[in-house]
């Protein structure tokens, strides 16, 4: 499939879903074919998004973010030198449709997926359609990586992010985005950590 080694292989809705220097391409699981395509016209610096990997899925495994490197190239333009820039996209594992398109300027940015929202630093979207939702507030930082099948998975900010001892404090918010407010149903969890990062099995926080 496309040019490049595999870096990822992950489970879409379909079939296995393939991370490659190329791009991203979603398998047909009976016949190993590629039924879409996600690719560009250079080889892609993958960004270290979730436990050293460019790429995750949502819990229930719908949708797929994936973040690479766009940094401008210093050779060509002095005056946005040394600034790093992040293109994140957010793709269905089904078709390969591409729901979110945005960058990032600054430091690799948190990226967290629900099985219907997506958020990215303090913005939350409606992954379907893309639009933009109430931001988290300012002391929160979401988990990144796969959140609750419902919930954004936030921790306050003062929490050590390094993750250093074995339990920490986190907080589930059914209702990120919500103009409403995304406190009023949010319960705290306790989640254990295992290799730096709070523990997720499938959607659930452990």
């Amino acid at each position: 499939v496309g040019t490049g080694s595999v870096h990822q292989i992950l489970a879409g809705v379909r079939g296995a879903v393939l991370v490659t220097r190329g791009g991203v391409y979603g398998l047909d699981s009976s016949t190993g074919e590629a039924t879409w395509s996600f690719t560009t016209t250079d080889s892609l610096k993958g960004v270290d998004l979730y436990m050293e990997n460019s790429a995750f899925t949502s819990p229930n495994g719908a949708w797929l973010a994936y973040a690479f490197d766009v940094s401008p190239d210093s050779a060509f333009n002095d005056s946005d030198s040394g600034k790093d820039v992040t293109r994140v996209v957010v793709l269905s594992t089904d078709t390969g449709r591409v729901a979110l398109d945005t960058q990032v300027t600054g430091a690799t940015p948190a990226v967290q997926l629900t099985d219907s929202k997506t958020v990215i630093n303090r913005k939350v979207y409606e992954t379907a359609g893309g639009c933009e939702l109430t931001p988290l507030d300012e002391e929160k930082a979401a988990i990144p990586g796969p959140g609750g099948h419902s919930s954004v998975v936030v921790r306050d900010k003062q929490e050590d992010s390094q993750y250093q001892r074995p339990v920490i404090d986190l907080e589930a918010l059914p209702n990120a985005g919500s103009s409403s407010g995304s406190y009023l149903s949010s319960r705290r969890i306790r989640a254990q950590v295992v290799a730096g990062q709070p523990v997720n099995v499938g959607g659930w926080i452990v």
